[in-house]
């Protein structure tokens, strides 16, 4: 199931023992809480996402 909403990366992670990066995501005014979401989940619209 896609829940297109916007949200704002703080931060990522890439972890060198997966090969695989994570975003930590604030979803601005919404119920959703803050957290990680694996990359391939996230689609960047505009901006960049910072390094830490």
């Amino acid at each position: 199931m896609s829940v297109p909403t916007q949200l704002w990366a703080v931060c990522k992670y890439p972890n060198p023992d997966s090969g695989n990066t994570w975003y930590y995501v604030d979803p601005d005014e919404t119920t959703w809480r803050k957290g990680w979401i694996y990359s391939g989940n996230v689609k960047v619209g505009s901006g960049t996402i910072p390094n830490r």
